[in-house]
Formats: structure tokens, sequence, C-alpha cells
């Protein structure tokens, strides 16, 4: 029997970032996207409403702070695993994905459309994703 399809909602404030996510899911048959919405405070209504597997967010929402939004959705149960959508990968990016204990890190750039997947599929095997420079940066850090 063939596996479900891994859920997943999309929080991100331009139109166009959510566009081309949902474009490029539409022919992905082991994931699927369940909703995109534009706000923080959406995303919560909708992960509590929907129960996503995965919720990737974008780390600058107007509405809410990033920390507030990862503390709300994994008190939920169960809770999400979380995939921060991020320009940069800096010393920032870092410290939160080590304190929320963040599933996968996707850069946002050109090649969101198979970063994305391999997240996932990664996410769905257990492991974390994360980009290699910060993996590399990760690695340069500790020493």
């Amino acid at each position: 029997m063939p596996e479900k399809p891994l859920t997943f909602l999309h929080i991100e404030p331009h139109s166009w970032w959510r566009e081309i996510v949902a474009t490029s899911v539409a022919h992905w048959r082991e994931y699927r996207l369940v909703g995109a919405v534009a706000t923080g405070l959406e995303g919560v209504e909708h992960a509590m409403a929907l129960h996503p597997q995965v919720v990737l967010f974008d780390s600058n929402l107007s509405d809410i702070d990033s920390a507030d939004l990862a503390a709300a959705l994994q008190s939920m149960s169960p809770a999400p695993k979380l995939v921060l959508l991020n320009e940069e990968v800096d010393a920032a990016t870092h410290a939160f994905v080590e304190r929320f204990h963040v599933a996968g890190v996707v850069r946002k750039n050109t090649r969101v459309s198979e970063h994305l997947p391999a997240a996932l599929g990664e996410i769905r095997a257990g492991r974390t994703y994360l980009p290699l420079e910060f993996r590399s940066a990760s690695v340069a850090h500790r020493g």
C-alpha cells in the first residue's frame, strides 16, 4: 500500500513565494500542501484545524515573532515539525534552530523547488535538513 503523503502548511507573507511553493508541489505525490497563509496568526489557526505534519514558515512575519510562532506550533498535540524558510543563514538562524529544534532550514532562492522536497524527504525519514553553508558554519562554530 502506498505511503500517505506528508502534509505541510506554508506560512509566507509574500504571495509570489506562496505561489512558487504551491506550483512546485502541485505534481508531488509524496508531499501535500494543505494550506498557504500570509500571517503567523492565520498559520496557527490553520495548523490547529488541519494538523499538518510539517509547517514551513518565513522567519520574518510582521504579525508575530518567529520564536512566539514556533512556541505556539510546538505546543500543539501532535506538534508539527518546523521548517524555517529563510533568506540568510546567519548566527541568529543557528540560534533559532538550536533553541526550537527546527527540523529543517530551506533557503529562499531560485532552487527552493529542489531544496524543499529534499528537506521534506529528510524530515519524513526522521532526519534534519540543513543547507550546506549552515552545516559548514555549524562545524566551524563548534570548533
